[in-house]
């Protein structure tokens, strides 16, 4: 064992690869409720953090997620930088404060990343990213709750990985009916625990897959759920009690795609796509 692993990177071991996460390097998209799921992974060694985000912290956002009345004021990512030195004070971040769509590196940033978290509520920021990551060849992991924030969904455009299909696919009903006028709400209300739920499992799902792509396998088993995600890149969490008496439930989710349907994004046919897992 290195010599020069922290005492919390000792108590690691058998859980996450210490020569894995240090050098492991994630794009966060939107920092709105996403606090909690940086400083997880802050907390395992992941040293490596670019994080854009065009808007500043506001009282509204305090009780909803993990900022704090320390962060009043600041933009969202400078309020983040801050948290995650709070667990890892070397590590390397870029904080671009600005929209994703004007960022004129974003496929590159994308391309170079090990994973993207894709953590805007816009359907359509999320079939954009899935367009670019098609492109380069990048994982994107898209987090999301419903308008009720009763369900979570993380879904995957895994190209990095080769998986096939997209989040457009994954979430077939979702964007066809926004497609044919359907308008969100401008915001979803909820309490800290609501985001912080699916961020824990967000981040379960990015430890897992780069290890599951480093073939690393731990004790606890942390890539096999990488490995899973990349066969099932569609997860639904319930923030509730389901009939059959589950508490606090996650599935995955398989989307019904008609035969002759052909993703609009990223091209892939039906036919082409494994109907049973992804």
């Amino acid at each position: 064992m290195n010599d020069n692993l922290t005492l919390s990177q000792r108590r690691q071991v058998g859980h996450l690869d210490n020569a894995v996460v240090p050098n492991a390097h994630g794009l966060f998209i939107g920092a709105g409720r996403a606090i909690g799921k940086l400083e997880w992974l802050a907390s395992t060694g992941i040293r490596h953090f670019t994080i854009i985000d065009p808007g500043t912290v506001e009282a509204e956002n305090i009780g909803q997620s993990g900022y704090t009345i320390e962060d009043l004021g600041r933009s969202k990512v400078e309020a983040a930088e801050r948290h995650i030195r709070l667990f890892c004070p070397g590590a390397e971040i870029s904080a671009i404060a600005a929209k994703h769509s004007d960022v004129p590196n974003l496929r590159d940033l994308m391309r170079k990343a090990d994973f993207v978290c894709d953590g805007a509520d816009d359907l359509a920021v999320a079939a954009n990213l899935a367009a670019h990551a098609c492109a380069v060849g990048a994982d994107v992991v898209h987090i999301r709750t419903t308008e009720l924030s009763d369900q979570f969904i993380i879904a995957g455009t895994l190209k990095r990985s080769g998986a096939p299909g997209c989040v457009r696919c994954r979430l077939k009903s979702a964007f066809d009916a926004l497609e044919i006028g359907f308008e969100p709400a401008p915001f979803y209300p909820s309490f800290r625990l609501v985001p912080e739920r699916l961020n824990l499992y967000a981040a379960w799902i990015m430890l897992g897959l780069i290890h599951a792509r480093n073939d690393q396998s731990i004790s606890l088993g942390i890539e096999e759920i990488g490995r899973h995600f990349l066969k099932h890149p569609a997860w639904v969490g319930l923030n509730s009690v389901h009939s059959s008496g589950e508490i606090f439930p996650i599935k995955q989710y398989r989307e019904p795609r008609s035969s002759g349907w052909t993703c609009p994004v990223c091209g892939t046919r039906a036919e082409d796509l494994d109907l049973e897992g992804a």
